[in-house]
């Protein structure tokens, strides 16, 4: 933070700032910088709304670890709290529910560019779900990678129809996202 610190004494126009974790001190120097990119290693919901609102003019954002995110919006209070200006959203590990994600999405409207991990989380592979996000709060969206990933003894023809799903015309039509998936099956060897 020192470095920073000084940097705004030159008066420099930073527009790329990476931080561990957004705290007291990133909010100060966020204020004085016109930051168009940023890069978070760990932080949750309440923790982008923060962002949000001491960085306006945010194109660019990537998190390492978005974590434990169990909040609605009226905990939140996110009255006018809407990121016009944020076009790309890279989410290299979240750990949450899609009922988070979704939250957070409806208020990223010019969201053009998303990637998302989300291991674990069968919850996140659901077709349906992201097409009723993607429809009425995504409009803009035009490049959209995940990878989900799910261990389980689950019917392996329930999760192929599962991810099946994902080959309808709104996904290959409509916005010519194609997927991908691979099965590996384990046994224990004795």
């Amino acid at each position: 933070m020192e470095i920073i610190t000084s940097l705004l004494k030159l008066k420099l126009k930073v527009r790329i700032l990476i931080v561990p974790q957004f705290d007291f001190d990133s909010k100060a120097i966020c204020k004085t910088m016109s930051i168009t990119s940023l890069a978070i290693y760990n932080c949750d919901l309440s923790d982008l709304w923060e962002i949000f609102k001491y960085i306006p003019m945010l194109k660019k954002l990537q998190v390492e670890y978005l974590h434990n995110i169990n909040i609605t919006d009226d905990i939140l209070n996110l009255n006018n709290i809407y990121t016009f200006e944020l076009k790309q959203l890279i989410i290299n590990y979240f750990k949450s529910k899609f009922q988070a994600l979704q939250i957070l999405l409806k208020y990223i409207p010019n969201l053009k560019i998303l990637s998302i991990y989300a291991p674990n989380n069968i919850e996140m592979a659901d077709a349906d779900l992201w097409q009723h996000l993607i429809e009425p709060s995504l409009v803009h969206l035009h490049i959209f990678k995940f990878i989900f990933d799910y261990y389980a003894i689950d019917d392996y023809n329930k999760i192929l129809k599962k991810l099946e799903e994902f080959r309808t015309d709104f996904w290959i039509k409509q916005h010519q996202w194609y997927t991908n998936y691979e099965i590996n099956a384990f046994s224990n060897l004795e």
